[in-house]
């Protein structure tokens, strides 16, 4: 009777099992070998599914590969996700397209594009630094081409100190000099002047003293008139 139940539940338990299995084929079944337009519901979830693994893996791309912010890579990850989605869930064409794409990258070509994919995001890194270093580099030597004119530019002022106190103080004493040699020439042309003026005064005594002269001999020989006869002989 014992082994009768042990057999009964254990034909139970495979007709559950083929239960299961048929549902399951039918459930893929109906997926897979239906219409285009059949079944949309579960189409439509099926592609949000899909949309939402691929705006997943966009965002790690984003983020860790191109270096974007959390903030930038999560918007432009709800746009693309949004339109993958939609267009996965109520367009057969995406879905064609996406069906088509995926499979096509475990094919040889495929792999090269792959392949080359990485490859590209693995350069990315290197050639961002030397660019970087380059473009350090360039300001460097902007920097030593300031450096050199600043120091050029002090260098010249330095030099140009001493010329232009030197020309200051020439300047100076050519001012003195012009004024001592202004003074000596009023000097002489007033001496001149002066000089002039004696001539004249002296040119204007002389008829007045020769007149004086004669007067005073005349008058003399009528006082000592014996004194003169004397000095006559």
């Amino acid at each position: 009777m014992g082994s009768f139940n042990k057999y009964e539940n254990l034909g139970k338990y495979h007709t559950l099992e083929k239960e299961k299995k048929g549902a399951f084929k039918d459930g893929t079944d109906i997926l897979i070998r239906s219409g285009r337009d059949g079944n949309p519901i579960i189409r439509a979830m099926f592609g949000i599914l899909s949309g939402l693994l691929t705006g997943a893996i966009f965002l790690v791309i984003l983020r860790f590969s191109f270096d974007y912010t959390y903030l930038q890579a999560g918007i432009i990850t709800v746009v693309y996700t949004v339109f993958v989605c939609i267009g996965l869930a109520f367009s057969s064409i995406c879905r064609c397209i996406m069906a088509v794409l995926v499979p096509n990258f475990f094919t040889g070509k495929g792999r090269v594009i792959i392949l080359s994919i990485i490859f590209g995001v693995m350069l990315s890194g290197p050639i961002a630094n030397i660019s970087h270093n380059f473009k350090e580099s360039g300001n460097s030597l902007a920097c030593s081409i300031d450096l050199i004119n600043t120091q050029l530019q002090v260098l010249q002022r330095k030099l140009e100190e001493p010329v232009k106190d030197m020309a200051i103080y020439v300047n100076k004493q050519k001012e003195v000099l012009d004024k001592t040699i202004f003074a000596a020439h009023r000097s002489i042309v007033e001496a001149q002047s002066t000089l002039e003026e004696i001539n004249q005064t002296l040119a204007t005594a002389g008829p007045t003293l020769e007149a004086l002269y004669q007067v005073c001999s005349q008058k003399r020989s009528v006082v000592f008139p014996f004194r003169d006869i004397e000095m006559q002989f």
